[in-house]
């Protein structure tokens, strides 16, 4: 399902209309000729057909629709404002995900990039601006490298920042990743930085994944798209919060 919306949304990008007539359509309940009309626009995602076909599955398509355009525009707001906060021709630890490459979407060099992540390299593969280190090692199937490999590479850089993106944040048991190899590598890098950054967007709190990779007191600047009511108040903690 996330991987269809993603592909619907990079379709709406490059068509409006069809955002306009299908959004109208699921919005109103109704019409589904205009609906099934629209899908022709929507060709290359995958199952779409399948879902519209059931009239009684528009209202949820509609609200998972929506959620995802503003979950992407608010990691845009996030990747807005830690860009606008790095030194130029700083070195940069960037995690994989897809908050941190929002935050790469906005960098401005001249700075260089140590990276697993497989989308951030791809970003950077052309810009003549920005020094890319892509750390090799066993691929995950989840775009980024890890393991021993990239672990013994990652100590022989330094950085002026590590930014890290959350699996999962927790007020009290810190950050937390659903895979070993990944939190291994998130450890590595922040123990090979000066600074640490966390970037989260509101999904990614209040909640756990098995394998620890630091507590909020490891954290320096943690920035998030919403006010968190359960992190408190720890003067230590710098947190940012992007402009709605």
């Amino acid at each position: 399902m996330m991987q269809l919306l993603h592909n619907l949304l990079r379709i709406v990008a490059r068509h409006q209309e069809a955002q306009v007539v299908a959004g109208g359509a699921i919005a109103d309940h109704a019409d589904v000729k205009r609906l099934e009309d629209a899908k022709d626009l929507f060709a290359d995602a995958a199952g779409f057909r399948q879902l519209i076909a059931n009239q009684g599955d528009q209202r949820q398509i509609f609200f998972h629709f929506h959620a995802a355009q503003r979950r992407e525009l608010g990691q845009q707001r996030l990747g807005q404002q830690v860009a606008a906060r790095i030194p130029l021709g700083s070195t940069l630890f960037l995690d994989a995900g897809s908050t941190v490459l929002a935050v790469a979407a906005q960098l401005k060099g001249p700075m260089t990039v140590i990276t697993p992540s497989l989308d951030i390299a791809q970003l950077f593969s052309d810009r003549t601006d920005i020094q890319l280190i892509l750390l090799g090692g066993q691929d995950s199937k989840q775009r980024l490298f890890a393991g021993s490999a990239t672990l013994a590479l990652v100590t022989r850089y330094r950085a002026d920042i590590a930014i890290l993106g959350a699996c999962a944040l927790h007020a009290g048991l810190g950050l937390s990743a659903s895979q070993e190899a990944d939190a291994d590598v998130k450890r590595a890098m922040l123990a090979a930085s000066a600074e640490h950054w966390l970037v989260a967007d509101h999904t990614k709190v209040n909640h756990c994944e098995p394998w620890l990779v630091a507590g909020l007191s490891d954290i320096h600047h943690l920035f998030l798209d919403r006010p968190w009511a359960e992190l408190g108040d720890d003067p230590a903690l710098s947190v940012h919060i992007a402009d709605a």
